[in-house]
């Protein structure tokens, strides 16, 4: 039950009042949005770290291996496929162009649109990268059985889910539960 409705409840429906109600129980650490974020921000500022050493960020990173696979190769779907905004994704492309790691192509159909492919340069740093990434996946693995692992990828589903994140293309593959995808590199 809500304060307010509690409120509410208590005082035989009168309106609620801030200033009356009881402060909160709850403290900082018993709120899941704050675990969430702490795993989160460490997750990614590990992998953030040992990507930025060879002179991509994240959002670099995550064009590159969706192009690679082929889930998205326009801005317009790499938008869509990866959830961030097409601006984020025209600044990574031109950033990721001028190192000469990813190329355009005209789009057959589409006179405003183009195709983006790895170079032979950006596959050789996608293979370092996904290297780095798997051997930080298999250490936070190692701290969980493949239950658990199963369970906490389960959850993750339901919880975006619920706050209706709907991604595009294949964002959760069974490789997150322990199929290798077909294509490697």
């Amino acid at each position: 039950m809500t304060l307010k409705k509690k409120a509410a409840s208590d005082s035989g429906n009168q309106p609620f009042n801030a200033d009356a109600a009881t402060a909160p129980e709850s403290g900082l650490h018993d709120h899941l949005a704050f675990w969430l974020h702490r795993l989160s921000a460490s997750v990614l500022s590990k992998f953030e770290n040992s990507l930025l050493k060879l002179g991509v960020t994240v959002a670099q990173w995550q064009i590159m291996i969706s192009i690679y696979h082929e889930d998205a190769t326009t801005p317009k779907d790499l938008a869509a496929y990866i959830g961030i905004d097409a601006a984020a994704v025209s600044r990574g492309a031109t950033r990721l162009l001028a190192k000469g790691l990813v190329k355009k192509t005209p789009h057959p159909e589409d006179r405003r649109s183009i195709h983006l492919a790895l170079t032979a340069k950006g596959l050789k740093l996608l293979k370092v990268t996904l290297a780095i990434g798997e051997e930080q996946d298999a250490l936070w693995k190692s701290s969980m059985t493949a239950q658990q692992e199963h369970a906490f990828v389960s959850t993750l589903r339901q919880l975006l889910e619920f706050q209706e994140i709907t991604p595009t293309g294949n964002v959760w593959p069974t490789s997150a539960i322990g199929r290798s995808r077909a294509k490697r590199v």
